[in-house]
């Protein structure tokens, strides 16, 4: 039963574009404490909520456009890191382009993301950002 799941890492899957279809209620994984998703070089989505995610590493998944979904922030999201990812525009998945609260957010690393413009978040005290060219800076 994947509600119970609580560490995911995904990691050379060279044909897989989504861990769901779609951004749905039903694809829950409401116990997800930690995703790692690694060299996934069709990845286009992650198509699933996560309530509960505390750490989100992503790299190399040249396709994947954001990180995370609008409808469902997890509040104690702690850490984020995210490199090598060349079409990832923003982190959130949204067309409002508005400012989410994020009050857990302790350490925030992005790299080598050539097409990020924006973070819809404010910056935690503890943070890098690399190679992010198209990235305006300062976000607070």
């Amino acid at each position: 039963d994947l509600r119970n799941l609580e560490v995911l890492d995904v990691k050379f899957c060279d044909k897989l574009e989504s861990l769901f279809e779609n951004n749905s209620k039903k694809h829950m994984l409401p116990n997800l404490h930690r995703l790692h998703l690694w060299e996934l070089p069709e990845l286009k989505t992650i198509g699933c909520l996560l309530p509960s995610l505390q750490v989100l590493d992503v790299g190399r998944c040249p396709m994947l456009e954001h990180v995370l979904p609008s409808g469902c922030l997890p509040e104690n999201l702690t850490v984020v890191r995210v490199q090598h990812c060349d079409t990832l525009c923003t982190l959130v998945e949204d067309t409002a382009q508005q400012k989410y609260n994020l009050p857990s957010l302790n350490t925030i690393e992005l790299r080598g993301l050539p097409e990020l413009t924006n973070i819809d978040f404010d910056l935690p005290l503890r943070f890098c950002i690399k190679e992010c060219p198209k990235l305006q800076l300062p976000l607070q």
